[in-house]
């Protein structure tokens, strides 16, 4: 009978699979506790924004989940881990926990819920991240890489909907293999924001986002290199290299998006090390004292940067460049050029 019905045999199964329900029945109802927490807290319309945290401690994958409301204050914290060692008895431990906390200044916040033993690091982040959208339709979702040297690609199935719904992808100091991580950038979409913090990443053609925002030059030896060589794999709409470049690192960088392969860009920032007058030479044709654009050449470009601040082709406008003071304490110069076809 329970071949039929597709049962457990064993009564070794049979303890198995009542072990797995219990911990889902905990699992169940920590989560209600949760959402009825919630729900004192913040009201079902708000947007809330979730940060989520795939980070590896040494010992195992530890997941860091981080509600913050429309004011950018913290609601509530889950962490879902497995613990390796008590620290009371040091003996070896298995189970996995999901340590619940919603800080004590929020008006009618409750007291921090016990450690709930539940039955898998990222399938429990999983599930609980899907009870979050049944409460806030307007949710945001964020989810980090951090510290990472490996994806366990069958594990992470179970966040797979998650990566796809989420709208950053952030890597943190990871070292994750080239093809774990092209099997990953098959989840990308182009509603996702993509953050390279210090981390190696491979690029490939079988994606494109809504953004890239690239901060990883502190670990390689020639970044204008990387840039140029992967420059047409930088598919997406927004384009944010941050480091510092001179005057003929940032002409490298237009020309490369001059040659047309990145038809998504529509912007491009840039910081520069250096006073504007120093990389843009005015124009012969345009007089300084006189009224109107003021008028430079970068390269095969010609810049307005005043007014207008056309970025001109031969005939015909091909974007705007906006210069911004922000770094100048920094003795930076930050350009952002807004491009269109």
């Amino acid at each position: 009978m329970f071949d039929v019905l597709g049962m457990p045999t064993t009564a070794l199964e049979i303890m198995l699979s009542m072990y797995r329900f219990h911990e889902k029945i905990n699992f169940s109802l920590s989560c209600a506790k949760a959402k009825r927490a919630l729900r004192y807290i913040t009201p079902q319309s708000s947007v809330m924004n979730l940060k989520v945290a795939i980070e590896y401690d040494g010992l195992n994958n530890v997941v860091e989940v981080e509600t913050v409301n429309g004011q950018s204050e913290s609601v509530g914290r889950w962490s879902f881990y497995k613990r390796a060692l008590d620290l009371e008895t040091e003996e070896i431990i298995g189970d996995t926990y999901v340590e619940i906390d919603f800080p004590h200044h929020h008006p009618r916040s409750r007291s921090p819920l016990t450690n709930v033993r539940t039955f898998h690091v990222l399938r429990s982040a999983a599930a609980f991240i899907d009870h979050f959208y049944f409460i806030y339709p307007n949710l945001k979702l964020d989810i980090s890489f951090v510290n990472l040297t490996f994806l366990d690609l069958e594990k992470m199935q179970s966040i797979h909907h998650c990566i796809t719904g989420a709208r950053e992808l952030k890597f943190q100091n990871c070292t994750i293999p080239e093809d774990e991580m092209l099997t990953l950038q098959k989840l990308f979409h182009r509603h996702h924001h993509l953050v390279l913090k210090d981390s190696e990443f491979k690029f490939s053609k079988d994606f494109a986002v809504k953004s890239i925002n690239l901060r990883i030059y502190d670990i390689m030896e020639d970044p204008i290199d990387f840039i140029s060589k992967n420059f047409s794999l930088f598919q997406c709409e927004e384009l944010d290299f941050g480091g510092f470049f001179s005057d003929k690192e940032i002409l490298k960088i237009l020309r490369c998006w001059k040659s047309g392969k990145n038809p998504l860009l529509k912007l491009l920032v840039l910081n520069y090390d250096g006073e504007p007058d120093e990389v843009f030479s005015p124009l012969r044709a345009v007089e300084w004292n006189e009224p109107g654009p003021r008028m430079f050449k970068l390269g095969e470009f010609e810049l307005d940067c005043t007014g207008g601040r056309d970025i001109r082709g031969r005939n015909k406008a091909v974007g705007t460049v906006i210069f911004t003071e922000a770094l100048r304490d920094r003795g930076c110069q930050q350009l952002v050029f807004v491009v269109w076809g």
